[in-house]
């Protein structure tokens, strides 16, 4: 058996960085992740005492699919250390199973599909802020906008706290040393509507958890409040970085938009490639016990990060992984997870993404990144911190005069 301090010890850095912006694409280092071994042991001053990098599709799989021997609680410690865990991400079966039947129900297809006019409606709306000025920022002004929207009303939270809900956010996501404040912040917020449902419920998400029991008791508030603050936290980033990925991508592969506006039926196609190659969240997990992973000596307390970026992007998995296909037949991507953690959001961030690419290649069919524009990327939740895009406005008989 190997031993992580011999063999698979790596030096600090190979990873991604857990925090901070850089100018550098993180998946552009996420390629050259790929010719590294499928697993090694990363050490160094961000590793927060080691863990273990697995990036290989079928041992992806594997881990996330063995809670007995890969745990999801505690998996976090030490890059965050909080009085409260989150749920149900921090809790193993049959624990996060009791707290995913709370969310079920209001997240089924059942329940989001009739809301696509809605949201067809609601992202029309918005590209018509800025589709006639010839230029915009999707990241503010679309991407943190539209999936928002729809978001906050099926949650049961008021939009106009939007500015504050993303502040405190991205804190969480992508500034470690602000972890714990936003929690506590993200937490304050959540506990005060989730009072308001109880005395005035609704039919939205948080009423649902408010009210929720689990076994023959009601929920406790603290479980509420850390089941809802969870919800949030991944309904605000995921799906606007996921959109703002897709249109950098679409921007510079005029050839792929080319096929999304000769064939609009390929939206949900792409969605599915993007959701591939953007692969934007790394699961974590804690050895439970000694263990031989394929000849590394996995030992119990060990931490290990799941990339699932890498695995989404694993030639042995997906054939020219590497190229966005709209003819991908299969695509049997970890985007959302796997197992008891799949992601409950699936099926609303799913047409989501859709409707964005549809109705702003109905508005907006041919755009490119503004000249001289700098991309800044931040890590955590992978995202892109400004996309500024320009294109041509057709002129009017008013205009010409």
């Amino acid at each position: 058996m190997m031993e992580a301090d011999t063999a698979v010890r790596q030096p600090a850095g190979t990873y991604l960085p857990s925090s901070g912006s850089s100018d550098t694409d993180p998946f552009s280092l996420i390629e050259q992740i790929g010719s590294r071994p499928p697993f090694w042991f990363e050490d160094g001053a961000d590793a927060g005492g080691g863990y273990w990098v697995v990036t290989r599709f079928q041992d992806a799989r594997e881990v996330q699919q063995d809670p007995a021997t890969f745990s999801a609680i505690d998996a976090a410690v030490p890059w965050v250390v909080l009085d409260q865990p989150l749920l149900p991400s921090f809790a193993d079966p049959p624990t996060v199973q009791r707290y995913r039947k709370i969310l079920i129900p209001r997240m089924s297809p059942t329940v989001i599909e009739p809301l696509r006019p809605h949201m067809e409606r609601t992202c029309e709306a918005i590209l018509d802020r800025f589709a006639a000025a010839g230029h915009c920022d999707v990241v503010a002004e679309f991407a943190q906008v539209f999936p928002l929207a729809i978001f906050l009303e099926l949650f049961g939270m008021p939009e106009d706290g939007r500015p504050e809900f993303i502040f405190w956010t991205h804190k969480w996501h992508h500034d470690r040393k602000e972890q714990p404040a936003a929690w506590a912040r993200i937490r304050e917020i959540v506990a005060r509507h989730l009072q308001a449902k109880l005395s005035d419920p609704g039919g939205d998400l948080l009423t649902a958890i408010a009210t929720a029991t689990t076994g023959d008791d009601p929920i406790s508030m603290d479980d509420a409040v850390n089941l809802a603050s969870t919800v949030f936290l991944g309904g605000l980033d995921t799906v606007p970085s996921l959109i703002t990925w897709s249109l950098r991508h679409l921007a510079l592969q005029p050839e792929l938009r080319a096929a999304l506006l000769a064939d609009p039926a390929l939206a949900e196609r792409a969605v599915e490639e993007f959701l591939r190659m953007y692969s934007i969240t790394d699961p974590r997990r804690r050895v439970t016990k000694n263990t031989d992973f394929h000849g590394a000596a996995m030992r119990a307390g060990d931490r290990v990060v799941v990339s699932t970026a890498c695995a989404d992007r694993d030639p042995d998995a997906f054939a020219d992984a590497g190229r966005a296909r709209l003819d991908r037949p299969v695509n049997p991507h970890m985007a959302f997870g796997l197992a008891a953690h799949r992601c409950l959001g699936i099926h609303l961030a799913r047409p989501e993404l859709a409707t964005a690419l549809t109705k702003w290649h109905e508005r907006i069919p041919d755009y490119a990144i503004a000249p001289g524009a700098r991309l800044s990327f931040k890590a955590g939740v992978l995202s892109i911190e400004s996309l500024p895009l320009v294109w041509a406005v057709p002129q009017t008989s008013a205009d010409r005069g």
